[in-house]
Order: structure tokens, then sequence, then C-alpha cells
């Protein structure tokens, strides 16, 4: 019965998560790919990022062949729903693999099935962001990217480090992985370089230096050397130079951190889970069990990654990069301290056992029952996907309409269009669907699970929708926008010449 109701659970998930994507657009980024592989081509747009952009050498890649390819564009629930398969796909493997090599438990499918879609609930009851976590392109291939890299180079490293040497094509996957996470984004290279000191850490008793060691330690320092000479680095984090005091720095990262912990302990359905591993431990494999009974530190190297990481990150992106950690950053942050958290916690549930006894006379079904409520209720991804179900069609309308405009005044030859505040446009949506004013206010707009910066109204971004949908000129209730290459020839306080 159990097994039955979170099957049902993880398939409304899948479902209801993938339903949400089909009514994304792009946004912000997104337009960028394009005007790069049009002026400069794919290599050299490539190149220009990375020298004018960022440093993210395997992830910008992958970013600018997706946001170039206008059908992936047009059809943003192609790479939407990819990611999402692929970061589900990840989480069931990594779970498979330790739970198949660390206790007797025999999987079948449909438990692989279940267990990755319950993993993938917990991060999206515990990440600051849905919408820049599942349901952006350009995230999707950097930041959700990384952490699927992350994710199975961390299982790479569970199988390396019981053994003294390592092959050919071990090492091999391993470069790959290591340098794939690291050029990923920010995050990912942190946290790939932590690895590489829990390896050491928990290195086979009696060797010092195994061969393991030894290559994490020599692909990092590759690593290390690349992200230091690639100019997209230094261009966005002026230098390398200080922002700020340490002192002033260090408080924020640690407040940020506490706060990070924070949202993570009051999600209700990453304490179901807790409570689950005391169960989960009984299975443990004799083995291991003895192993991780005989080491009693064996929990504080991983304890400290989790509890310095976060405070580090914060404390280098606000020190050398001059900026707050945005959301989509802190999603990954979140995603591997859950992570890590519940494997700690796992084993030290076999290091000081925990008994929770059920009360014998209540059915089982009624427990399954209890628990299953009780995850759909506390979980933040199922409380707001209904009003994202009713939200997402009139914002997605509301998008596709002002492409629409563009599209026909380019087909009647007009080189200018107006185009409406969102707000006032949606509200007109709304009041023809719910006549009652009141009714309306419960509802926030843009939806929650759309990452939407309202591109036309937004300086970082107007100039390249507008180039992106090939029209000289946007006019809003702000400004006139000239589309991306019109800004090299006309100033923004010259008028464009009359093509209406």
């Amino acid at each position: 019965m159990l097994r039955t109701l979170f099957l049902v659970l993880v398939t409304l998930l899948l479902l209801s998560a993938g339903l949400c994507c089909f009514f994304q657009s792009p946004t912000m980024d997104d337009f960028v790919g394009t005007y790069l592989v049009k002026h400069y081509g794919y290599c050299n747009g490539v190149l220009t990022y990375l020298r004018h952009g960022n440093g993210r050498f395997s992830s910008i890649p992958l970013f600018v062949a997706i946001s170039s390819t206008r059908f992936l564009v047009d059809h943003y629930w192609i790479v939407l729903i990819s990611g999402l398969l692929a970061l589900f796909l990840t989480l069931a493997q990594v779970l498979k693999s330790i739970l198949e090599n660390y206790t007797v438990l025999k999987l079948r499918g449909a438990d692989i099935y279940m267990a990755g879609g319950l993993a993938l609930l917990l991060l999206l009851s515990c990440v600051p962001e849905i919408s820049s976590f599942l349901y952006w392109q350009a995230t999707v291939a950097t930041y959700q990217f990384g952490l699927i890299l992350l994710l199975l180079l961390a299982l790479l490293l569970f199988q390396l480090a019981p053994q003294h040497s390592i092959s050919p094509t071990q090492f091999l996957l391993l470069v790959l992985l290591k340098a794939g996470a690291a050029g990923a984004n920010e995050v990912t290279l942190l946290y790939g370089a932590c690895f590489s000191l829990l390896v050491f850490c928990y290195r086979p008793a009696g060797s010092r230096w195994s061969s393991i060691t030894l290559s994490c330690l020599a692909i990092d320092l590759m690593i290390c050397v690349l992200v230091w000479f690639i100019p997209g680095n230094r261009e966005r984090s002026d230098g390398f130079s200080m922002h700020h005091q340490i002192t002033l720095s260090s408080a924020s990262a640690v407040y940020r951190s506490m706060q990070l912990f924070a949202g993570i302990l009051s999600s209700p359905v990453f304490w179901i889970s807790l409570a689950a591993l005391p169960f989960a431990a009984k299975y443990v494999r004799p083995e291991w069990k003895d192993k991780w009974l005989t080491q009693k530190l064996l929990l504080l190297p991983g304890g400290l990654m989790l509890v310095t990481m976060p405070v580090f990150f914060h404390f280098v992106i606000r020190q050398f990069g001059g900026e707050v950690v945005p959301p989509r950053a802190e999603n990954i942050v979140v995603a591997v301290s859950v992570l890590g958290m519940l494997l700690l916690a796992f084993i030290a549930c076999v290091q000081f056992p925990v008994t929770i006894n059920l009360p014998p006379n209540i059915p089982h079904k009624f427990t399954a029952v209890i628990v299953l409520t009780a995850i759909l209720c506390s979980s933040r991804f199922f409380r707001e996907l209904p009003q994202n179900l009713f939200l997402l069609p009139l914002h997605h309308q509301i998008v596709q309409d002002r492409v629409t405009v563009i599209r026909q005044a380019l087909q009647n030859g007009r080189q200018k269009v107006y185009i409406a505040p969102y707000k006032a446009t949606f509200q007109q949506l709304l009041s023809a669907r719910m006549p009652k004013v009141n009714f309306g206010n419960e509802l926030s707009f843009p939806p929650s699970f759309s990452y939407f910066k309202d591109d036309p109204y937004n300086f970082n971004i107007d100039y390249g929708y507008a180039e992106y949908y090939g029209i000289d000129s946007l006019q809003t209730d702000r400004k006139l926008i000239l589309r991306w290459e019109l800004t090299k020839y006309y100033p923004l306080n010259v008028p464009l010449p009359n093509k209406n």
C-alpha cells in the first residue's frame, strides 16, 4: 500500500513538473546565444563569452549551442523537460548505487523510480527558487548541468575511495567529471575541489597518498590554473580584487549561510526524510556497519564541509566578486547540503542507533496515508502547484501575444511596435476570467514557477529581446528600445529614422 501511494505521488510530481514546462518562455540570457553566433560564429561566440562574460568553460559551449538554436528557444519546453528528466535519473542512479553498495536491500525498478522522485521532491521543497532551478533554460544549461555532473562525480568517488589504485579509464572519467563540474558554474567548482579533500580524509587505512588522491590533486591544480587565466573570470571579478572589508564579507557570509540552513530545517519534507533513515539503517551491510562503528570521527570531515562550504562560497562571491549570491546559485548549494546532510544522518543512524516504534494498533495503510498527506501538505511545490497551473497559461498567453504583435508588425513592414505593461495586461486577462476583484487579489503574478524578468521593460536585456525577434525598436511606457545591433550606431538620446 505504501509503495503504491508513493509511486502515485512520484508520478504526480513528474507529470505536474513536466506540465509546467510547457508554459515557460525565454528570458534574459536566453537571447544572448543567437546574437553571439550570428555576429561571431559559434566558436568565436563562445570565446567572446569566456572573455567578457564569465569563465564557465564547460557549460558556456552548451549554453550557447542551446540558446543559439531558435528551434529550442521557440520550443522552450524541450530543454526544460530534458533537464528535469536528467536530474531525476541522476538522483535515482545515485541513490540506487548507494543503497545497493551499502545495504542488503533488493531494489526493484519501482523502488528506484520512487527513490529518485522523492529525492527530487525533497530538493523542490528546500531550494529557495523553484523557477530558476527547473524552469529557466540558462540555468538548466549551467547550474542544473553542473549539479548533475557533481552528483555523478560524487558517485564515482564513492566507488573509487576504497581502492588503492585507479585505472586509465577511471582516470579519464574522473578528469571529465571534475573538469565538467568545475567549468559549469562557481558552486560546483568549489564543491568539486572540496570533494578531493574528502577523498583524502576518507582514504583507505594505511595509505597516505593513494593514486586516487594524487589524481584528484593533479586535476584540481590544472583546473585552478585554467580558471585563473580565463579572461572572463578576471573580467567578472574585476581582476580578483577585494571589494569589501574582510570582516564585513565574513559577517554577511555567516548570516546568509544561517538563512540557508534555516530554510532547509524549516522544510517538513526534510524532517520526514530524516525520520525514514533509522529504518533504512537497519539494512546496512555488516562489513560497512563494522567499519563505520570503529571510525569514531567518520562524520567530522563531511560535517565540517557541509557547514563551512556555504560560508566560504558566500564569502568568496562577496569579497572578490562584489556581488550577493543569487537564488539560482543558492539552489545548488542547498541541493548539495540537503543530500549531504541526509547521507551523514544515515551514517549517524548506524553509529548511534535510533529506534522508532510505531503504535502497534495502527494499520500500516493508515500510516501510509498519514505520511503521504503530510508530504503533500508540507511540500512547497505541491502547495504552490494549483495556483501555478491556473496562472501559467495566462502568463504564457501574455508573453506569446507580445511575440505575435512583433511578428505581425514585421509582416506589415513596420520596424517599431508598442509593448503594453505586463501587470496591466495580466489584470485585464484575469478580470475577464474572474470578474470578482477580491478573487483576483488572492493570486500573485507572475507565477512563482516562471522565471520571468519582463524583458521589454528590463534595461538589462530589452535590447537583446528586440534583437532576437528582429525588430528595430520597441516602445514601452518607459522608453524607446533599440535592438542590440542598432545600439552601436544610434545613441539612446538620438531618435531612430522613421521606419513606421
